[in-house]
């Protein structure tokens, strides 16, 4: 899909179109800041993990990990992003969500894609 905003995509291109007024409640969940903050919303903690994931004394975190023959362990950690994937492991301050952008630019800039 290209990078536009749906309503210019879909919405002023489409004649047939009815909405309905509602109050669902939304997030983008386009940082993994926002992450931690439904995850951590739904599960009532100020810690979340996913996987297999040891702590001790961490919180206000997301400790993400996809590698089911890997132990992810944090220790005395506060205010972090860890997602550790098949392929590539991510270390963040969660308070810095943003800067992401500029790791995926310097990874483009490596040639480096298939980690993105």
């Amino acid at each position: 899909m290209p990078s536009i905003a749906i309503d210019y995509l879909i919405f002023e291109k489409a004649n047939n179109i009815a909405f309905i007024p509602a109050r669902i409640g939304w997030k983008d969940v386009g940082s993994w800041k926002v992450v931690y903050d439904v995850l951590s919303q739904a599960d009532g903690s100020s810690l979340v993990t996913r996987g297999k994931v040891v702590t001790l004394d961490a919180e206000n975190s997301l400790i993400f990990n996809e590698n089911e023959g890997k132990l992810v362990a944090v220790a005395g950690v506060d205010d972090l992003v860890v997602v550790d994937t098949p392929d590539a492991l991510l270390v963040m301050k969660k308070s810095r969500d943003q800067e992401i952008k500029q790791v995926v630019a310097q990874i483009r800039e490596m040639g480096d894609d298939q980690y993105l």
